[in-house]
């Protein structure tokens, strides 16, 4: 966030669109910052969705960079699997 004058000289607080975003509000999806943590989430995903069933250790390492929060390794997401950006997702144990 960042502080903006207006024409009153008060100051108005000015949200980034992620910001928007997180708080619910009306936002850009096309921002610059937005498509590129898009774009970075999707590769991940395309990744964890290429992988082999028997590649759990791998699939798990993907899924703790993707997400928020992750509790522990005793958690199983079937592919293929689909998200916008993942940082806001967070598990607990035995998910």
């Amino acid at each position: 966030m960042t502080l903006q004058p207006t024409e009153s000289k008060d100051y108005q607080i000015k949200m980034t669109e992620k910001e928007k975003m997180l708080a619910g509000e009306v936002y850009s999806a096309i921002d610059p910052q937005l498509l590129e943590e898009l774009k970075v989430a999707r590769e991940k995903i395309y990744e964890y969705n290429a992988l082999r069933p028997s590649e759990t250790d791998k699939m798990k390492e993907i899924i703790k960079d993707l997400f928020g929060h992750v509790v522990d390794d005793n958690f199983l997401i079937n592919q293929p699997f689909r998200c916008d950006y993942g940082k806001q997702i967070s598990i607990g144990k035995r998910f």
